[in-house]
């Protein structure tokens, strides 16, 4: 989670209890902001990524409090039917996970498009870039031109996760999630960003959800290369 460096003390954690049909859950946020990520009791993970290049509406649902609807459901199904049918107020790309599945879904206004980029579905990655979903933002798309587009942040950060994930498929475990996390391959545009001067944006914090039968919620406030991991563990298992 990449933020502006002057929120770099007023990382948040909420804990919120299971109340009814409402799952336990842990929410990585800032103070003053009610969701930037989490996971709940029930192994429904999300965490978001913008894309100020799609279309956005006034009328819409706010990326927070869709992760807050989400992390409501008990079910992945549910979870990613929640997703389709709401409507989004900003461009934004959603990882949800539950149990032994994940899916990408890149939220636009009018447009909900899955992302798959292994053959099999079983690992995904994404950055701040649409890479399926068409439904622009007009003044983005009056102002791109695809014969003149170069590769930014964005692109040489997804290109650094493809070429450290895509080789995984068969191995992924939290040591080789926390490398990645940590990692440094561009110089100018690394995955893991320090803190710099305060108009700068750096890695606010860093999470990884382990949605198994005992889910857990790792927690770095800061960059994770400098920050360690804490881990949160759920009361309510069903």
């Amino acid at each position: 989670m990449d933020l502006e460096s002057f929120r770099d003390g007023f990382q948040t954690m909420l804990h919120i209890k299971a109340e009814g049909r409402r799952p336990e859950q842990f929410v990585f946020t800032f103070a003053g902001f009610i969701a930037a990520n989490g996971m709940n009791s029930r192994s429904i993970g999300i965490c978001a990524n913008t894309l100020s290049q799609l279309r956005h509406c006034r009328d819409g649902l706010p990326v927070a409090c869709v992760i807050r609807g989400t992390l409501e459901r008990t079910t992945l199904n549910d979870a990613i039917k929640f997703l389709k049918q709401v409507k989004h107020a900003s461009g934004q790309n959603y990882i949800l996970g539950g149990g032994d599945r994940v899916g990408d879904f890149e939220c636009s206004a009018g447009k909900v498009v899955r992302f798959t980029p292994t053959s099999d579905g079983s690992v995904v990655y994404h950055t701040n870039h649409p890479l399926v979903n068409d439904d622009y933002d007009a003044k983005y798309a009056d102002s791109f031109d695809p014969a003149k587009a170069v590769k930014g942040n964005s692109e040489i950060r997804f290109q650094a996760l493809e070429n450290r994930l895509k080789d995984l498929q068969n191995g992924i475990d939290v040591s080789s999630i926390e490398s990645t996390l940590r990692s440094h391959d561009s110089r100018e545009h690394p995955i893991c960003r320090p803190v710099k001067e305060k108009s700068a944006t750096f890695t606010f914090g860093s999470t990884i959800m382990k949605l198994s039968d005992k889910p857990e919620f790792l927690v770095a406030p800061g960059p994770p290369d400098m920050s360690p991991y804490t881990t949160f563990n759920f009361s309510e298992i069903p």
